[in-house]
């Protein structure tokens, strides 16, 4: 039913029915006072309520006709009508079974319509009490947020499109604070023109560009990051900028959230500057020393000789180093894409390549039937590294690594369990990597391979553990998230503003 249609016929019908109360008394004032001779004024106490009740009923139809929303009309219509088929019910009953027995008894009536005016009550009551309860449970839960909203110590706003440009709603004090501005200072304004700096534009945190537009489509909703250069009080600063619809039924209005991460980049890029520095540097000296290492073996004899090729082998170790902390480098600062593989291919590849480095090892591999697992360009240089780790540190003239695979008991994740019964894994070494020893306490390790292994594998959202092999040696384990698992929706795509 189209809504002025429904508003017609609901106040229609309360107006005709106040009209008939109204016609009512008016017939028995006519009938007392003028007919029977009753004096005026008991008549009109008599029906004075039931004009009361008429004058009510016709003000609520001009009042649903001309002010109520269209909520009101729809809900007061339907209890209307569900009020006044339950009168009719009850007067039919009452009413037909006197006509039976060929007798009229007024005080029946009147019991059943208080009766029923009574029950009515008790509804209403009840009802009002529920709306009573869930207003005080919204006002709860509105403190909630507003003490939150206030109190968070990161500029948070609230933001409303309008013509695909971002208005801010709601401005937390951090947020005053930090870029400022007041909400009125910002009424009516494009966000980006006031805090982004010209030619500046936002990229996700993943790297790829950011729609300016509101998501429309009836896709999910999901919160996003965006690394953003902004201008502050105290000078152009960069953020992490997370927002999130206000609610999934309203893509036009979203909260968002920011984070300073200025110094942590600015720290980020001077390490990346010195890590480079120093490699290339240590990568030149040591050819250099190299190169005169091997022309001093080439002169010296015996035990001068021995000492030219040990400093060959040292001078190797450095550069191995040094290669690694750019591998270490690349997995920090996240430059590897996720995607979905299967270990037995990963582990295939790097068992080939032990065997070709080292002949002599027995290796079994028994993988069982396992899901496939997010991993990344890294993931193998890990599982290498795990592999060669057992191989070189294994003083056993025959070592021997037994490879398999299962899930963890909640089937979230994939283990990767790589056995050797070499001398196994320093104590305080083993500390360090799980978090289990304060760092301060390093003193030496085998080197980066484990330490690599292990950011590879939390930056996936996994973990790396050892236990003691029985009788000798160590398991190491490799614990991957499924692909299948469930992590949310990972396009990163959503509703997000450009400032």
């Amino acid at each position: 039913m189209k809504t002025g249609t429904r508003r017609l016929g609901t106040s229609g019908i309360v107006g005709a029915s106040g009209l008939a109360v109204a016609s009512l008394g008016a017939s028995d004032i006519y009938v007392d006072a003028v007919r029977q001779g009753d004096p005026l004024w008991t008549t009109l106490v008599e029906n004075s309520l039931s004009l009361s009740i008429s004058l009510a009923l016709c003000w609520s139809a001009v009042w649903l006709w001309r002010a109520a929303t269209d909520l009101q009309v729809r809900q007061m219509g339907r209890w209307f009508g569900v009020a006044a088929a339950a009168t009719l019910v009850v007067l039919a009953v009452v009413v037909g079974t006197q006509s039976l027995q060929s007798q009229f008894k007024p005080f029946l009536v009147v019991v059943a319509a208080g009766g029923l005016t009574l029950l009515a009550g008790l509804g209403l009551g009840r009802y009002d009490a529920e709306r009573i309860d869930q207003r005080r449970a919204v006002e709860r839960q509105r403190d909630k947020f507003a003490a939150l909203f206030e109190n968070v110590p990161n500029p948070v706003i609230a933001v409303r499109f309008e013509d695909e440009e971002p208005r801010l709603e709601m401005a937390n004090p951090a947020f005053e604070e930090v870029f400022g501005f007041t909400e009125a200072e910002l009424a009516g304004r494009d966000l980006r023109a006031a805090l982004r700096p010209p030619d500046e534009e936002p990229e996700r945190v993943d790297g790829t560009e950011q729609s300016v537009a509101p998501q429309t489509s009836d896709s999910d909703l999901d919160w996003t990051e965006m690394e953003v250069t902004l201008d502050t009080d105290y000078g152009q600063r960069e953020f992490v900028r997370v927002t999130a619809p206000a609610a999934d039924d309203n893509p036009e209005e979203e909260y968002a959230y920011y984070v300073d991460v200025t110094d942590r980049n600015q720290r980020r890029e001077r390490l990346q500057v010195l890590s480079r520095t120093l490699r290339h540097d240590i990568r030149n000296r040591m050819d250099v020393a190299y190169g005169t290492a091997e022309v001093l073996e080439a002169d010296l004899d015996g035990d001068r000789e021995s000492l030219a090729k040990r400093i060959q082998t040292a001078i190797s170790d450095l550069q191995r180093i040094s290669e690694q902390t750019r591998e270490v480098e690349r997995v920090v600062s996240g430059e590897y894409d996720s995607y979905t593989e299967t270990l037995s291919t990963m582990v295939a590849e790097q068992v080939e390549a032990l065997r070709d480095d080292h002949p002599d090892v027995s290796v079994t591999v028994d993988l069982g039937a396992v899901p496939p697992v997010r991993v990344n360009d890294a993931v193998p240089v890990a599982i290498g590294n795990v592999l060669e780790n057992a191989v070189v540190h294994n003083d056993d003239p025959d070592p021997t690594v037994e490879i398999t695979a299962g899930t963890t008991d909640d089937g979230e994740y994939v283990t990767l369990r790589i056995a050797d019964d070499g001398p196994g894994i320093p104590q305080r070494e083993a500390e360090l990597l799980q978090d289990e020893r304060d760092r301060s306490q390093l003193e030496h390790t085998s080197g980066l391979g484990l330490w690599e292994v292990s950011w590879i594998l939390r930056n996936l959202g996994g973990s790396l553990d050892f236990a003691e092999n029985e009788p000798r040696g160590t398991v190491v384990t490799l614990t991957l998230p499924r692909a299948d698992r469930s992590t949310g929706d990972e396009s990163g795509e959503g509703v997000s503003i450009d400032t």
